[in-house]
């Protein structure tokens, strides 16, 4: 089955919904820190680059405080500016001991209280709660600036990183976490499941907003992109059915379920050329890396999948566009996800998805609209990918429906909220 937009069903292109009272508002100045920048690839990677990029686009100033990845400096902050005009206050790191390619950033750096009152920025926005978050919190407090984060992650189901006093590790995550939100002006869930989780998990009253996290639509529709990438660079064949997923390879993702569904697929493919009947080959395609990916590349030898599992490692924003317009079908199998922002790329790019019941994905792709949900079983979720991929009119039905979602889940309309939220908390401080 050969993945093609439905004449009409292009995504549709946001409209700027600024008027002209809010374009004759004073541009914002926004410190922005994360614990992860590029050129590391992930979620909430992918999810402070385009923001940021749209925020410049509108016409207002970022300032990204990251990790530096490829050099020490003596141990000292570097500055330097991307394309688009963002300046990126790096932060000298060291390497994660367990995790390879992530950096741990030294935050508490000599003068950068200095710098950051230089900047006069109206508001520090934190995407992570540890290290370079502690270092927003205090510059928040000392500045007398409005301190937002985005709960990107369920931090405390990520223990298992831990070598030692894992239940003390859980324990001691959840209650920095909410220690953290209490201190923010404002929070930002990325859907209605960690908004809840804020206010009643975490119990505190500090205001929360839910503003999913935009994908570039854009990217899915350039005339650059190219969709015969994928079967190209890895030799499938143009009749395969190519199931796709985008992710780190580690244990919270649940990859060990998309093998063993897959097992079942190939096992099923294999009988029915036994009888005789015409089939089309499977492929299962991971796009991401991870300190699993060893361990998985060693079971789909064993499940004797291993020349149907393409590992394609960490691949830029571009390349993974290609990915999912060459696919037919895309798999989510992570219970831990706050969003999954992957999930809205794989409709933008047409695609239905098969997903476990996980309700934040649920608020992303719908079930029966967008989505087929199935149980967190290699058989039911084989069955439902199996599904999917041979009724042709409901395979269809949710291609069409993904396209349309996409619009809703745009860079610009996530950005246009994103604004007004910074806007009316500067309103409520007289700094507007």
């Amino acid at each position: 089955m050969k993945m093609s937009y439905p004449p009409g069903s292009e995504p549709p292109k946001t409209e700027e919904r600024d008027g002209p009272a809010a374009r004759c508002e004073r541009p914002l100045r926004i410190g922005v820190f994360t614990d992860s920048y590029l050129p590391y690839l992930s979620g909430v990677v992918r999810v402070v680059e385009t923001t940021s990029r749209e925020l410049i686009r509108r016409g207002h100033q970022v300032i990204i405080f990251a990790p530096g990845y490829d050099r020490f400096r003596s141990g000292k902050t570097w500055s330097e500016r991307d394309d688009s005009g963002i300046q990126i206050i790096r932060f000298p790191s060291l390497p994660a001991p367990n995790y390879p390619g992530f950096r741990l950033p030294l935050p508490y750096q000599p003068g950068i209280g200095r710098r950051v009152r230089e900047l006069g920025l109206d508001i520090i926005h934190s995407h992570t709660p540890f290290l370079l978050g502690g270092l927003a919190m205090s510059l928040a407090r000392r500045r007398g600036v409005p301190l937002v984060f985005t709960h990107h992650t369920l931090y405390h189901e990520y223990v298992h990183y831990a070598p030692v006093g894992r239940r003390l590790v859980r324990w001691w995550v959840w209650q920095h976490v909410a220690r953290y939100c209490r201190q923010a002006a404002l929070v930002i869930a990325p859907s209605h499941v960690v908004a809840a989780q804020v206010r009643d998990g975490y119990r505190v009253n500090t205001p929360v907003e839910v503003i999913p996290s935009g994908i570039d639509l854009d990217l899915f529709t350039s005339p650059q992109r190219d969709r015969g990438w994928l079967r190209r660079e890895f030799a499938i064949p143009q009749e395969a059915r190519v199931l796709i997923n985008v992710g780190r390879l580690t244990l919270e993702k649940n990859p060990r379920l998309l093998l063993a569904s897959f097992a079942l697929l190939r096992e099923g493919e294999k009988e029915q050329a036994a009888s005789g009947r015409p089939v089309s080959p499977h492929y299962l395609v991971l796009v991401g890396d991870g300190p699993q990916r060893s361990a998985l590349e060693t079971e789909a030898r064993e499940l004797g999948i291993g020349d149907r599992v393409i590992f394609c490692g960490r691949q830029p924003p571009e390349r993974v566009a290609d990915a999912l317009l060459g696919a037919d079908l895309f798999l989510m199998a992570s219970y831990t996800e706050t969003q999954g922002l992957v999930v809205a790329e794989a409709l933008a790019a047409g695609l239905p998805v098969v997903t476990v019941n996980s309700p934040q994905l649920l608020e992303t792709a719908r079930d029966g609209q967008e989505a087929v949900v199935a149980a967190g079983t290699p058989a039911a979720f084989a069955a439902a990918c199996q599904r999917v991929l041979e009724d042709a009119a409901l395979y269809e039905r949710l291609q069409r429906a993904a396209l349309a979602r996409a619009g809703d889940l745009s860079i610009s309309a996530a950005t246009e909220r994103l604004i007004s939220s910074y806007r009316n908390l500067l309103m409520k401080r007289g700094r507007v």
